[in-house]
């Protein structure tokens, strides 16, 4: 294929060369859309990892994967301007896509057995288990009490996916996700719904179905065990956990529970914790459904009792309590101290604190436990995870401010903000960024939007419930139970809250102003590997000899190294000689220049249809009047007596036996579009190069010249350069002069501006063309400013 590309190239050079140039000018286009496309996507992904913004891991693999196709086809466009020189670079762009997709690469888990575990099994570990069924089968070969049952291990859940095909399913819906999208709600449908329509495989079916025989002709609850579960971060609250759940309806609840990953409260921690979708396999605890008169939670370290536990209970299961939605009975004990009996507190209570102390001594770590205690005050532990809350020296101080009101912890810290009074749970949508949220109750359903709340004000709630967990991890500072009724709160209200000690202040406090500190995340370290492969730019200095395809080491450096490729191959676009002019336009002109235009793509007006010869004004190219308008600027002198082409060209074809006007190849030119234009322009002997494109993406703009040559002495013609250059600097250019020859060169400008540099460029052509003669009896600098002052003269009409 390279080859026909190649044979095709040639071809067109030399049997129709003007055809190949606007073939060129094509490529070069479609280079240009490319570099924009793969610019703005390197963009996009760049600001999701320096703003910090939540959205899922996939979408930023696929993100990449977009911008990987995109750079194949930006070199596929300069490998087609000039395939012998660019070849090369496909092998290079081949390389720094490997080195990036192993760097996105994510392997989910394995599939194979076992699919399920007893608790006390030897091979139970956490990436079987998962997080809440690990920590039960550790306290379960320590004795504790723990209900009978088993796991589901993680690896039947990568089963189900695989058997079902479901990863490439759901990777494509997440990969549509950020947090700030409205449509979260709908892509966790879409989720889930894969998930229930799916069916169990049958060995799968057959082998749980084997275990359940084993347990007891009672009730089941399934219970979410997803891995990294109830570890440094709780999940809490944000899977789903079946309770009373008949034999026969296993298979419904399993898949249930699966489908409660893709929950959007789930989804949102997820991704704001920063971990990817396939490393947080779902395992699934089956556990027999316990009789419970009583039930709660345990915190073996209260925050605002010091050497004390706290211990929250409520009749019947403690779904309500830790579903924020009601208070509970709280019992604040000495840690070191075991409770006398008494008729203040239930019968279990010692039992539940020596419970406690021992599973915080074996962890050695603050636990926050969920138990059950039966109609005989039998306490059965049915959770245990890392208890997170402020740690020693974060109290800071209480603000200088009025008390609005009084309650009590739930989350420390300090914050503040506006209020908004959340009325019902159909409003948590509306929640505004930064505000102070008073709510009835901490519905689990707040944790979706946590991001966007400054603090939480509950009127009823526990601080054992799991929005409260998720809370503190999250460091948004919670006050609950507040001596304060919802029609007392007024909207807007510039408040403080103080987490720490349970109160809420009215105004502004600059103790709350300290910024969060940053945590480090999974998504965090993992972006930063990608962009190395990504958005680093090791290829700075076009200029350098180490600018080669050779050292395009990642994806900026492609689109670099394409683009400054791209524009340099337009600039030497048709050759010194004017190849490819035969159906050129002579335009006339009032000075003494011969020109011609070749039309691009709507490069000249309509009213130079068929016409041989055309007028300045029916070039429609903007670039091409914005230099002409300086060229032919009226303070310019011009000697209509001396006519200006190639006259080495001249010399060196003819000793003057023909005439030069009408020849193509000793003529000046230009190649123009609606908003390009290539020009090359001989001054007798001296030769400029102008390259521009003056469209409505500053990105892709810029302007290009080169100016050699001249008919004086060598250091004549040097001090015309420095001269160029002083003028050129002044307006914006970056110059080089290599002999005697100068680079010039503005770029990623809006149109304006390339416009006046254009202008700046023509008037530098007609006003110093032919100053080398005179060099030695002007001075450098004051001929510089000259020509500043005049072009600025001209710039302000």
């Amino acid at each position: 294929m390279w080859l026909t590309q190649l044979l095709g190239y040639w071809s067109r050079q030399v049997f129709a060369p003007g055809a190949q140039l606007r073939r060129k000018y094509q490529y070069f286009r479609d280079l240009l859309a490319q570099d924009r496309h793969c610019l703005e996507k390197m963009a996009e992904i760049e600001e999701i990892h320096y703003r910090g913004l939540h959205c899922d891991y996939a979408l930023v693999a696929r993100l990449c994967r977009e911008l990987l196709r995109d750079v194949d086809l930006l070199v596929k466009s300069l490998v087609a301007l000039n395939p012998l020189r660019y070849r090369v670079l496909r092998d290079y762009r081949k390389k720094v896509a490997f080195y990036v997709e192993l760097a996105l690469d994510v392997q989910p888990g394995p599939d194979e057995r076992p699919w399920f575990l007893n608790l006390d099994s030897r091979q139970a570990s956490r990436e079987l288990l998962g997080g809440k069924a690990y920590n039960l089968a550790l306290i379960s070969k320590k004795g504790f009490p723990v209900p009978r049952g088993f796991c589901i291990t993680t690896r039947a859940f990568n089963h189900f996916l695989n058997a079902n095909s479901l990863r490439s399913r759901i990777n494509e819906i997440l990969g549509k996700i950020c947090l700030d999208s409205a449509d979260l709600e709908e892509y966790s449908r879409q989720l889930q719904q894969l998930v229930l329509d799916a069916e169990i495989p049958q060995d799968l079916y057959l082998a749980i179905q084997d275990r359940l025989q084993e347990m007891p002709q009672v009730r089941l609850a399934f219970r979410s065990s997803a891995f990294g579960e109830d570890s440094e971060l709780s999940f809490a609250g944000q899977y789903v956990s079946l309770l009373n759940v008949d034999r026969e309806n296993w298979v419904q609840a399993y898949k249930e529970v699966l489908a409660g990953k893709y929950s959007p409260r789930a989804l949102s921690y997820r991704i704001r914790a920063g971990f990817p979708d396939e490393l947080l396999s779902m395992a699934v605890l089956v556990l027999e459904m316990l009789p419970a008169r009583e039930s709660g939670v345990v915190y073996t370290t209260d925050v605002n009792h010091p050497g004390h536990m706290g211990i929250y209970t409520v009749s019947g299961m403690g779904d309500k309590l830790v579903g924020g939605e009601t208070r509970a009975r709280e019992y604040f004990l000495e840690k070191d101290k075991e409770p006398a009996s008494s008729r203040e507190h239930p019968a279990y209570l010692p039992g539940l604190h020596r419970f406690a102390l021992e599973l915080e001594n074996y962890f050695e770590f603050p636990q926050d436990i969920e138990w059950v205690a039966d109609q005989q005050d039998r306490v059965t532990l049915v959770q245990t995870r890392p208890f997170h809350s402020a740690r020693e020296g974060e109290k800071g101080s209480d603000p200088d401010l009025p008390v609005l009101c009084k309650g009590q912890w739930a989350s420390p810290g300090m914050a503040q903000g506006r209020i908004f009074r959340l009325l019902s749970r159909e409003n948590i949508p509306l929640i505004p960024q930064e505000s102070i949220v008073v709510t009835p109750g901490l519905y689990p359903e707040l944790t979706a939007v946590l991001d966007r709340i400054n603090a939480l004000i509950g009127l009823e709630g526990s601080a054992a419930s799991h929005l409260a967990t998720v809370a503190r991890e999250e460091a948004v500072p919670a006050v609950i139970n507040v001596d304060r009724d919802m029609s007392q709160w007024q909207d807007g209200l510039w408040v403080t809250v103080n987490g720490f000690r349970g109160t809420v202040h009215e105004g502004r406090s600059q103790a709350a102003e300290s910024a969060p500190m940053e945590r480090r995340t999974w998504m965090g370290e993992k972006m930063h590997t990608v962009l190395k492969s990504l958005s680093t730019l090791n290829l700075k200095d076009a200029q350098s000899e180490d600018f080669t395809p050779q050292n395009c080491r990642s994806v900026h450096d492609l689109i670099r190294f394409t683009h400054e490729m791209g524009v340099r191959e337009m600039f030497s676009l048709s050759g010194s000689r004017g190849k490819g002019l035969g159906s050129s336009r002579i335009l006339e002109l009032d000075i003494p220049l011969s020109f011609r235009v070749l039309d691009l793509e709507e490069g000249l007006h309509p009213s130079a249809d068929g016409q041989e010869r055309i007028t300045l004004d029916q070039v429609a190219s903007k670039p091409f009047q914005a230099l002409f308008q300086g060229l032919t600027w009226k303070s310019i002198k011009w000697d209509h007596s001396t006519w200006h082409f190639d006259w080495q060209e001249f010399d060196r074809m003819s000793a003057g036996i023909f005439d030069p006007a009408k020849s193509a190849a000793l003529s000046s030119y230009a190649l123009v579009a609606r908003d390009y234009m290539h020009a090359q322009i001989r001054f007798g002997y001296h030769f400029a190069v102008v390259d521009s494109l003056m469209s409505s993406n500053r990105d892709q703009n810029y302007a290009q010249f080169s100016f050699k040559g001249g008919g004086a002495r060598e250091e004549q013609k040097i001090l015309r350069l420095e001269a160029i250059k002083i003028v050129l600097e002044h307006f914006g250019f970056t110059c080089f002069i290599k002999g005697d020859m100068l680079s010039a060169e503005t770029a990623r400008e809006d149109g304006t501006v390339i416009w006046r540099s254009m202008l700046v460029l023509g008037y530098l052509l007609g006003r110093t063309r032919l100053l080398d003669m005179s060099m030695d009896r002007l001075d450098v600098k004051d001929l510089a400013r000259q020509i500043i002052e005049e072009i600025d003269a001209a710039l302000a009409l």
